[in-house]
């Protein structure tokens, strides 16, 4: 089949007729089902389902380990499922969580939207705070990798989205399990901006159904992280070019075809641009109804300078840098594939690779996009042409996202999560380019379609097995080895009836993680609370501001001193649990006796931005800490400083600070945290103190 015979049989999907691959009737012959290794439509068809529920396997994997384990939400995911909560309140959220660049700044605001808290309410309201937050993940990202999947083989066929769902499971297995279950606005783009670049590409090839897929896919990704709010627009915008570009030919073409494709796309295009409008009611409602319009902060932030300062005051974009961050993912080899999300290709400061060697290979993969491009343009397949210029718009979105991103605090890694997918779509679409522009390769391919989709699916089944079943910390994102700790604190406020009043809850520096269990166990137990200063006030609710609504009874205080005031009453000491087994601490804890007693310089972890001043005041601090222990006799590993030194991990979860020879990171870390644990270091005190 001519690649004009699998346009027009797209076009003609598109245009109303039955739901079916391009390719899937191609292969139709009589007599047996398989013959010289190749498929019927109907046997392709069930390999394309086998290989669907496969590639979205994964998901459902990482759900129910982590329910079956016992996992309960803290940090960020306790912030998060306290504002799922307050869907179904008095209160619902109208904006999405506070944009961490806002705290302590001048002005605090949130991301744009609540969209995903809304997906989520019902499941969280039935289930739990665990099998609630967890399926409903599961089911969001399993359908929307269904989507993305789905609109490849209405674009390519059959075989060529079983390729996708390769490249979607090779994508799961980098990120590690956690990111795909994960509901904090920081990881719920990794698989959605996949099916949106996808849903990009189809719409710019004229697919009319398509374009509800990138409006519910697009305003789920903007609204809910500013770090979409370049992207996701100009890749919009790009895709809705081509698509308005492409039905202005047709019409030109033919009055007759017009008249009836008119009707079916004007009907999608007005069910995209509903689900826009009521995405953004609640966003418009808190700005013109409300005080203090969340939208108005964002843009006063923008536009007086005040993210630009913050930026600065944290490592300022250049355009070198920027170009290394998005070339480090997308263009060198091995750019998004394991272990690259673990160990970033690029640093804080967005470096990691040079500027000469990111330009390089910038330059052979888009030299690459426009080689396929050009070949397809002389065939007349607008597939390709228009999947390499979605490809070209997202990665010069991110560039710009890089120099001017509102919520990037300059290069941290946290925040660049989409550029993963996007290396994946880059690299998916140069390899369609490659094998359709050889044409008797895509007929030899056809006629041993048995084989090669038989080692296609062992593949995918290896690879989304790794994915699975990846551990939860196999990334820079994944949950605290404190977890437990601050779901203790959760039990503790569940069990406490605090005053008759609303609390008002604080906490020192060092228990700011556990702060959200606080909340989440006050919300537990029915005990409305209040919080201090903007930022939180943003986080939890503006009406949770004690700043505004000065009538809390009770304060509670979480701090790591066992110091209360006069009027304060202890009602918990909340100890972290073991971390290592009784053998295995004491093993390591040999080691580092062994290491303290041999005077060495510290080294330094390659992986992690570190000042020289830093640690040369550190191998200052540690050379005292053994003279004075010599002196007094006393343990120097029972300094808690020092404990704290060896269990503090890289801005950008890039492994300990130092290492010591012998020793894992995790190791080292755990067994920190352990001699924190047994000298008391770790425990948090709950404190209540009646208000006047």
């Amino acid at each position: 089949m001519s690649v004009s015979e699998l346009d027009e049989r797209s076009d003609d999907a598109t245009s109303g007729g039955a739901d079916r691959s391009s390719d899937v009737h191609d292969d139709s012959e009589p007599g047996p089902s398989r013959r010289a290794g190749r498929l019927t439509g109907s046997r392709l068809r069930w390999w394309y389902r086998v290989v669907l529920v496969v590639a979205v396997s994964p998901i459902t994997v990482s759900a129910l380990r982590r329910g079956l384990s016992g996992w309960e939400p803290t940090w960020d995911v306790a912030t998060t499922t306290v504002r799922i909560r307050d869907v179904f309140s008095a209160h619902p959220p109208l904006t999405g969580m506070a944009a961490l660049p806002s705290s302590g700044a001048e002005v605090a605001y949130s991301f744009p939207g609540a969209f995903h808290l809304y997906l989520l309410a019902l499941p969280v309201r039935l289930l739990g705070t665990t099998w609630g937050l967890l399926l409903g993940m599961a089911v969001i990202n399993s359908a929307l990798s269904v989507v993305g999947i789905w609109l490849l083989r209405r674009r390519l066929g059959e075989r060529w989205a079983m390729v996708g769902a390769l490249f979607l499971g090779v994508l799961a297995w980098t990120v590690g399990s956690g990111m795909l279950i994960y509901p904090t606005p920081l990881a719920i783009g990794v698989v959605p901006m996949f099916a949106f670049l996808v849903a990009a590409w189809s719409v710019a090839d004229g697919d009319a159904p398509a374009l509800l897929a990138l409006a519910f896919v697009g305003n789920y990704l903007f609204v809910n992280q500013l770090v979409f709010a370049v992207v996701v627009p100009v890749v919009g915008l790009v895709a809705l070019g081509l698509y308005v570009a492409r039905l202005w030919r047709t019409r030109r073409d033919g009055r007759h075809r017009w008249t009836v494709l008119r009707r079916r796309h004007l009907r999608w295009l007005a069910a995209g641009v509903a689900l826009t409008v009521v995405v953004w009611i609640p966003p418009l409602v808190d700005q013109f109804f409300l005080p203090g319009g969340n939208l108005g902060k964002l843009v006063h932030a923008i536009t007086t300078g005040q993210v630009a300062e913050r930026q600065q005051v944290q490592h300022a974009p250049s355009l070198a840098g920027a170009l290394g961050v998005v070339a480090s993912v997308t263009a060198v080899p091995r750019a998004w594939l394991f272990p690259s999300f673990r160990s970033v290709p690029f640093d804080v400061e967005g470096g990691g690779v040079s500027f000469l060697a990111g330009t390089g290979w910038t330059l052979v993969l888009l030299g690459l996009l426009g080689w396929v491009a050009w070949r397809a343009h002389r065939r007349g397949d607008s597939r390709v042409t228009t999947a390499v210029a979605i490809a070209v718009a997202g990665w010069v979105a991110y560039v710009l996202t890089a120099l001017n991103n509102p919520d990037s605090l300059g290069y941290l890694q946290r925040y660049f999560l989409g550029l993963w997918p996007l290396g994946a779509f880059m690299w998916f679409v140069a390899l369609v380019g490659v094998v359709t522009a050889r044409p008797r390769l895509v007929a030899c391919l056809r006629r041993r379609s048995v084989p090669i989709l038989s080692v296609l699916t062992v593949g995918l089944v290896i690879v989304v097995s790794l994915a699975g079943f990846r551990p939860t910390e196999a990334h820079a994102l994944g949950p605290s080895r404190t977890s437990p700790m601050a779901t203790a604190v959760r039990a503790a406020m569940t069990t406490e009836a605090i005053g008759s009043g609303p609390v008002l809850v604080v906490a020192d520096s060092y228990t700011r993680s556990y702060f959200p269990s606080a909340l989440l166990g006050l919300q537990d137990a029915g005990i409305e609370f209040r919080v201090a200063g903007p930022f939180d006030a943003e986080q939890f609710g503006d009406w949770r501001s004690q700043q505004r609504h000065p009538d809390a009874v009770t304060r509670l205080r979480l701090s790591k001193a066992d110091d209360p005031n006069a009027h304060e009453r202890l009602i918990a000491r909340v100890m972290p649990p073991p971390v290592l087994g009784r053998a295995r601490f004491a093993e390591i804890d040999a080691a580092m006796h062994r290491w303290i007693a041999t005077p060495r310089p510290l080294r330094v972890n390659p992986a992690v931005q570190v000042d020289a001043t830093l640690v040369k005041r550190l191998e200052t601090g540690l050379a005292d800490l053994r003279r004075r222990s010599d002196e007094r006799g006393t343990d120097p590993l029972d300094d808690p400083t020092l404990l704290k030194t060896f269990s503090a991990w890289g801005d950008t979860g890039s492994g300990p600070l130092f290492v010591v020879p012998g020793l894992h990171g995790d190791d080292l870390q755990r067994w920190a945290q352990e001699a924190g644990r047994r000298a008391a270091f770790g425990t948090v005190f709950l404190f209540v103190e009646p208000l006047a």
